[in-house]
């Protein structure tokens, strides 16, 4: 019988490993639609590096979806090896193949991390028990030299990290030799922008400055916000951060509710280079719409009957260019959209699909204003007549 274990051994493997085959088969026939972005007209090519994430939801079920122009994927159709790594992001997947030594141990979020043809830095801040650290938060940093493959790390208690309830490294920069965080924190009734600079050839801490900070004002029932603008990918170096900051205050009505209403919304402008900070004067028709950003230039945009009508504004010359409409079918005025800025194109998505309404995505040239490429994002097979369904599209990656 002994000489025959290798052979009865090599036959159980097989047996399993058809077993396997058969069973993953069957669960990869996902019970969910296939989802794809329909081209109406442009280049196709345009959404090659482009990944829409957002959720299915059709009566009691709600699940994630990821798509593509090779169409949708689901995280369950995904390997349970797969789920537990989570879903970082096509950018973060990127760097997780191409640095895997880099990339271990650390939380795939593109606000941490900034590259340039030199660096990968990854920025961040932890929370450490008082017991361990009298700190309280931690900054971790670390360093990948491209050129020779050469990894720094190092760490550094936040300063008067102690009196903080919350903070977190919402941008990391390059300026020169110097790595720039940018925090946003609360503490003492006050949410406040910093900026933590570090020697990237020393690994020294070289100081902080602040930024903005607003007060929460308990007794006037008014609270504020301060938000970075939407604009260039987080990873990429930027020149400047601009800094939307709201004042609002909760309204007591007759009938006991309270409303929230705007009282002061500011824009402003910081220079990473010379730290220096600036108010945005926008005219006064400009300044209660969207904006992103892209290196010095501000587009501002508001929705009409005509489709989606864009105003840029040259910070640097304090001027207003020639405005632009992106053309949209099915416009909703009051749709919402996710808009982001890469490589001179604004891209403009169109939140939700349904059995009644149709997500649309819309690349347009900055220089030119003119449409790349327009598409919808549909069913691959027609909806039955009783198909209740929605897909809310929240975020767009841009390779």
């Amino acid at each position: 019988m002994k000489k025959y274990w290798k052979l009865i051994a090599i036959a159980l493997v097989s047996v399993l490993a058809i077993g396997m085959f058969y069973i993953n088969s069957v669960i990869a026939a996902s019970p969910y639609p296939e989802f794809v972005i329909k081209t109406i007209q442009g280049n196709e090519n345009e959404i090659n590096n482009i990944v829409l994430n957002g959720t299915y939801y059709n009566r009691s079920i709600n699940e994630p979806i990821e798509i593509t122009k090779d169409g949708s994927h689901y995280a369950s159709e995904r390997s349970f090896f797969d789920r537990l790594k989570g879903n970082p992001g096509k950018q973060m997947k990127q760097y997780q193949t191409e640095y895997r030594n880099f990339m271990r141990g650390k939380y795939p979020d593109p606000a941490s991390f900034v590259e340039n043809k030199d660096y990968l830095v990854y920025g961040a801040i932890e929370y450490k028990p008082i017991t361990m650290n009298p700190g309280g938060f931690e900054f971790t940093v670390s360093i990948l030299n491209k050129k020779n493959d050469k990894t720094t790390d190092f760490d550094m208690d936040a300063p008067n990290g102690k009196y903080l309830g919350y903070i977190d490294v919402i941008d990391v920069q390059i300026v020169g030799d110097e790595l720039q965080l940018i925090t946003q924190s609360y503490g003492e009734n006050k949410m406040e922008i910093k900026l933590y600079s570090f020697n990237m050839k020393t690994n020294s801490f070289i100081g902080e400055s602040p930024i903005m900070s607003a007060a929460q004002e308990q007794k006037e029932n008014r609270y504020a916000d301060i938000s970075m603008l939407n604009g260039t990918a987080s990873n990429e170096v930027s020149k400047y951060i601009f800094l939307n900051k709201v004042i609002r205050e909760e309204v007591q009505l007759n009938d006991g509710s309270s409303n929230s209403k705007e009282i002061d919304n500011e824009l402003y402008v910081y220079n990473l280079g010379t730290r220096e900070k600036e108010a945005v004067k926008l005219p006064k028709d400009l300044q209660g719409q969207e904006k992103v950003f892209n290196g010095s230039m501000i587009y501002s945009m508001k929705t009409d009957e005509n489709g989606i009508v864009v105003t840029p504004y040259n910070i640097e010359d304090k001027a207003v260019q020639a405005k632009f409409t992106i053309k949209q079918p099915q416009i909703d005025k009051d749709a919402e959209s996710f808009k982001a800025i890469k490589d001179g194109k604004l891209y403009v998505l169109a939140h939700g699909t349904d059995e009644d309404n149709t997500a649309t995505l819309t690349i347009v040239s900055l220089e030119t204003g003119k449409s790349l490429y327009q598409g919808e994002i549909v069913k691959a097979k027609p909806p039955a007549e009783f198909d209740y369904y929605s897909l809310d599209l929240t975020d767009m990656e841009i390779e």
